[in-house]
């Protein structure tokens, strides 16, 4: 039953004085992707690191370079999210302004 509330409490908002479910959305969706985009901004550049001052072996330079494009698309993503957080944020708010 405990757990029932707490849900309540997450989808209604409670903590909002305005009881936006908008705006827990947004901060939620800016939050996470936040981290998303630093985790992958970061994987891209020790990845970019690797390749320019590693010395791989031209056996193993393609999955680096997969790895690398890989993270770039996930970082594209996160900030595509990022910048698109009042829009996604507002699928949910089944159709009321």
């Amino acid at each position: 039953m405990n757990s029932m509330i707490n849900m309540d409490y997450l989808v209604l908002n409670a903590n909002d004085p305005s009881g936006n479910v908008d705006t827990f959305l947004t901060k939620l969706i800016d939050t996470v992707t936040g981290i998303g985009a630093s985790v992958f901004t970061l994987a891209v550049l020790i990845i970019a690191l690797c390749i320019i001052f590693g010395s791989i072996s031209p056996k193993n330079i393609g999955k680096w370079w997969t790895a690398l494009f890989s993270s770039i698309a996930g970082a594209v993503i996160f900030f595509g999210a990022k910048l698109l957080k009042t829009t996604i944020a507002g699928l949910f708010n089944g159709g009321a302004q």
